[in-house]
């Protein structure tokens, strides 16, 4: 059964006890539950193929559905994918910290479980700043998914989280409820033009930044 830690959310540093214990995990190859705002999530070290091997096998997820990866910014983009588009940093500049998620260029080290068919990676640098404190402090882009079994409800409190879930891993954080509660707008830009492929949290916003950001009248 998890350890169920509940860090002092006004004061987050990626140096602190609570979340120096949690990054220890993390290098450690364990699976742990993170919140953010969308929603909480099951996440690892993206190139501990093991861990994020446990991932699926806790989520029950089929493996030719690829989880997202989560950064801490712009910084760790040369980490995960193999071309940082100049429209990649503009939506990121404008969108993230936020539920905005880019479907990009995956690079080749990253394990196949993170990328899809076109070994593509969808990034994610999520606006909860405990969440980016746990990237910083484990200083690795973090394999992500919701925290469900597949098919079911996304939890947005701890307390939703599947019981056999919760089990499964080590250590589960405990952020109060996720401040936004919808899961991410998901845009692929390695298509011309990008396509929304989920809809989520800030469609309509990126819909009108692309309409400007391409010069699409």
């Amino acid at each position: 059964m998890a350890t169920i830690l509940k860090p002092e959310v006004e004061d987050i540093s990626f140096d602190t006890p609570e979340i120096a214990r949690v990054t220890r995990a993390l290098k450690s190859g364990d699976v742990i539950i993170i919140p953010t705002e969308t929603v909480y999530g099951l996440a690892a070290d993206v190139f501990h193929e093991a861990a994020v091997q446990k991932i699926f096998a806790i989520k029950k997820r089929s493996p030719t559905k690829p989880v997202a990866v989560l950064v801490a910014g712009t910084q760790q983009l040369s980490q995960v994918t193999s071309d940082i588009a100049p429209l990649a940093l503009k939506l990121a500049n404008q969108f993230w910290p936020g539920p905005l998620t880019l479907i990009m260029r995956g690079a080749d080290r990253l394990p196949q479980l993170a990328r899809g068919k076109a070994g593509s990676v969808g990034v994610r640098c999520p606006a909860m700043a405990l969440t980016r404190a746990i990237i910083k402090g484990a200083e690795t882009p973090l394999a992500a998914t919701s925290a469900n079994l597949s098919g079911g409800p996304s939890p947005t409190m701890l307390d939703q989280v599947n019981r056999g879930i919760i089990d499964a891993v080590t250590l589960a954080i405990d952020g109060g409820p996720a401040e936004v509660g919808i899961e991410s707008t998901v845009l692929d830009i390695t298509i011309a033009p990008p396509q929304i492929i989920r809809p989520g949290a800030i469609e309509r916003e990126v819909l009108e930044f692309l309409r400007v950001a391409t010069g699409d009248k």
